[in-house]
């Protein structure tokens, strides 16, 4: 699911780095005001092999201008590094390198073959991110020259991944509304005043205990609790 704060950050290159920017722009655009945050560190001077990373990108630029700095700090910045691949033996230079310093680094890394079957690819990432619990994410992967038609594949990946993070979160969310008798009907002005009225009854509700046992101190009664916290059923 996606969890408060995600973050979803790449290297601006074309392919890989610029489809996975691309999709998560495109889910925010669809579903503000809920949306990743995004982030990356580029080579300085924004270098990819198209020309500059356009400024519509919020990445940061780095000392230098070589590749590997950057592909090094967007793996020591994140929770966990996910490596896009049309399929086996497609890597590239680049790639083959992020996936040598995420062990390096002992950061946990996940790799996805297109040529695999896609829904099974989406499910497996999901395990992966919360099984890691991975709340700051790295993407990589080949650049368009080395892989054509992978930005199309990770564009389409990434927004399908998003959207079935949102759903996994949507159903968690409306099991615990339920245990409140109220639903998540993306009303998010609404579910927070819920939320507050549950949550000012419970104050209420602690307020008052903690009266009545101050109140039961000041006249010096106690009450009698076993040593084991508790009771025979004839007690209860």
């Amino acid at each position: 699911m996606i969890q408060p704060n995600f973050i979803i950050r790449s290297g601006g290159q074309t392919g890989v780095d610029r489809g996975t920017l691309d999709a998560t722009m495109d889910f925010n655009e669809a579903n503000a005001p809920n949306v990743i945050n995004i982030t990356g560190w580029c080579p300085l001077g924004r270098k990819a092999e198209d020309g500059p990373i356009h400024k519509r990108y919020p990445l940061l630029e780095t000392t230098t201008d070589d590749y590997s700095q950057r592909t090094e700090q967007n793996i020591r910045d994140s929770t966990g590094t996910l490596i896009l691949l049309l399929e086996k033996n497609n890597s590239d230079n680049g790639t083959n390198y992020t996936i040598e310093k995420a062990s390096e680094f002992n950061k946990p890394l996940e790799i996805i073959y297109f040529s695999d079957n896609y829904q099974t690819n989406i499910e497996q990432v999901l395990k992966w991110l919360n099984e890691k619990q991975i709340r700051h994410l790295n993407v990589g992967g080949p650049r368009e020259s080395n892989a054509p038609g992978i930005y199309e594949k990770t564009h389409s990946f990434i927004l399908d991944l998003l959207y079935e993070m949102t759903e996994e979160c949507r159903e968690l969310l409306n099991k615990w509304c339920d245990s409140f008798n109220f639903r998540y009907e993306n009303t998010k002005d609404e579910i927070a005043l819920e939320i507050r009225k549950k949550f000012e009854a419970a104050d209420a509700i602690n307020y008052t205990l903690i009266k009545l046992f101050h109140q039961l101190d000041s006249k010096q009664i106690h009450l009698f609790i076993p040593e084991d916290n508790s009771f025979d059923d004839e007690d209860q």
